[in-house]
């Protein structure tokens, strides 16, 4: 029998997502789902070639699925494999099977059928399961395209010259391999706009030796994550970084560090970040003339020196400084009327 189709039988989120990044790797079109229910009725209306059952916590729902299955007039020629990790009892693999006698069951490991699927997995098969770890990593066409769109349209917006597209697509080839197919691909629409791609190790070294080469920097959500906490401390460290979460209706802006919860209560923490913040939201709503005079405020307290917080080489409150910016605000308000 030639497999295509595999129904991947799991209720851990986690083994789901790297069973299917395997089996998709070496070619099998996969469709997983949770025990149970799910299970049968994937199994009825699908019907898949055959099914792959993770048995390392056998359950009611587990036994339940395998019976219906194999009951089932649409569905009870179908090969169901448990799969193991070495160490298993034994005993566990064949009290299920002996609650679902009328079945087809090859017992197997896991990891044996990694090791088969992917090569690079070869190398860790004869580890016990506590010795080695696996992560999933996954980039998808939707998501790529849409924060790459999403970069150049603000270049465009606002009058930027150059992106950079972040990746790291020589080593991760498949996921950030996707990512940067994708990110050319936009980048062709918008031919006025110069772009480059760097690694993300790379990027961090040139960021430093040349940070005006670069304009508008855009990357997966770990390599973006990385980055930000850099260039905040290029221009004055975390309490200037602000941080905007943007979907398609609605969005959330932050300082980048968070509510750091060590500076409360103690009037101690630079405020600028979220003031910016309260700016980038301001742009983000179409204020824009407000957003600017913001920005402006903050640049002449900052120019002027004479209010600056600890991290500035001040002594200054959290208080101190926001009433700075607002004195600054006031004046320009004033002056625009």
């Amino acid at each position: 029998m030639k497999v295509k189709r595999i129904l991947v039988v799991d209720d851990s989120p986690t083994e789901r997502h790297v069973l299917n990044a395997m089996l998709t790797k070496a070619g099998y079109e996969v469709v997983p789902c949770d025990s149970g229910e799910d299970a049968i009725v994937k199994a009825k209306h699908l019907k898949p070639d055959l099914i792959l059952m993770d048995v390392v916590m056998p359950g009611l729902n587990g036994f339940q699925a395998t019976r219906a299955i194999s009951r089932d007039a649409d569905t009870k020629d179908i090969p169901i494999v448990l799969c193991t990790s070495k160490g298993q009892e034994t005993d566990k693999i064949w009290g299920m099977r002996q609650g679902a006698r009328d079945y087809v069951v090859k017992p197997v490991h896991r990891d044996e059928l990694l090791a088969k699927i992917a090569k690079p997995f070869a190398h860790f098969a004869k580890l016990s399961s506590d010795e080695y770890a696996i992560s999933c990593k996954i980039n998808t066409k939707k998501g790529s395209e849409r924060i790459v769109r999403a970069a150049f349209e603000f270049a465009k917006k606002h009058g930027r010259k150059k992106v950079t597209i972040v990746h790291k697509a020589n080593v991760v080839r498949a996921t950030d391999g996707l990512f940067l197919e994708e990110a050319k691909k936009v980048a062709k629409e918008f031919p006025g706009i110069e772009t480059d791609d760097a690694n993300i190790d790379a990027i961090g070294m040139w960021l430093l030796k040349n940070p005006f080469n670069y304009d508008v920097l855009v990357a997966p959500n770990l390599y973006g994550d990385i980055i930000s906490d850099l260039c905040a401390q290029m221009v004055g460290g975390l309490g200037f970084g602000c941080s905007g979460n943007i979907g398609e209706k609605l969005a959330v802006f932050e300082p980048t560090h968070g509510s750091a919860p060590k500076h409360a209560g103690k009037q101690k923490a630079n405020p600028i970040a979220t003031i910016l913040a309260a700016k980038m939201m301001l742009d983000w709503l179409g204020e824009r003339e407000m957003a600017e005079r913001i920005e402006r405020a903050v640049a002449e307290v900052i120019k002027e020196g004479k209010i600056r917080t600890y991290d500035m080489g001040g002594s200054a409150t959290t208080m101190q400084m926001a009433e700075a910016v607002a004195h600054h605000l006031a004046g320009t308000v004033a002056a625009a009327r």
